[in-house]
């Protein structure tokens, strides 16, 4: 979870955050979140198949498992809308912020939009397989189209640097009324999962089950407010 729109949950064009929306893992959609939403949330990745609880002992040996926390909102300008966001990416406190902006009218049959991960440069978010200098700064630009299709799937498409030096790009879609599907790419890793909307106190809530490039499982759990 990269603390994005649609990391862990569903996003429809308009901004709603709703199960039959785009969901990813952890790359960009082109659908930022509606103003007078506020998303909190987690992930949970472990180092091998089993899934666990966050690991809250910062720099032990014997940790098995990692986590992200995400805090997200919107704001309305003439223009579209923008998403901001606080990443939180260790129990040290270590975490970067996140921008992202959606063009209000679509172009070509699809939905745009750009951002910047980490405009701090504050560093430590920079994704796998970085050389080591470039992991101290994980300030990342992107560009990234989303497209709906038939049967309520979405197929988002971009390119970025740093944290996504390359192309990247994702796939969802409903496979039962309760359950979404995704599957992306996000330069270094293959992903995919599933996941489900459920009623937290009358709350929104997401909760995700997915592999990391196939053999590290992964939870999120996000509640809307």
């Amino acid at each position: 979870m990269a603390g994005l729109s649609g990391n862990g949950f569903g996003v429809l064009r308009d901004g709603t955050i709703d199960l039959r929306g785009a969901m990813t893992l952890s790359t960009p959609i082109a659908y930022t979140l509606r103003p007078g939403q506020l998303v909190i949330g987690g992930a949970c990745r472990s180092f091998d198949t089993h899934f666990r609880w966050v690991n809250t002992q910062f720099g032990a040996n014997t940790q098995k498992s990692d986590g992200t926390a995400q805090v997200m909102g919107a704001v309305k300008l003439p223009w579209g809308n923008v998403t901001l966001t606080h990443l939180v990416m260790s129990p040290a406190g270590d975490s970067v912020p996140n921008l992202q902006f959606t063009f209000a009218n679509d172009w070509q049959g699809a939905t745009w939009s750009f951002g910047i991960h980490d405009f701090t440069a504050r560093g430590q978010a920079a994704g796998d397989n970085l050389p080591v200098e470039d992991a101290k700064n994980s300030e990342s630009f992107f560009m990234v189209g989303t497209k709906e299709l038939p049967d309520q799937s979405y197929l988002s498409l971009g390119l970025g640097t740093t944290r996504y030096r390359g192309p990247f790009g994702s796939y969802s879609r409903m496979l039962s009324s309760r359950c979404r599907g995704y599957f992306e790419y996000d330069t270094f890793n293959w992903n995919y999962g599933v996941g489900t909307e459920f009623k937290l106190a009358s709350k929104k809530a997401f909760l995700t089950l997915g592999m990391v490039r196939g053999n590290l499982a992964t939870w999120t759990f996000n509640v809307v407010f």
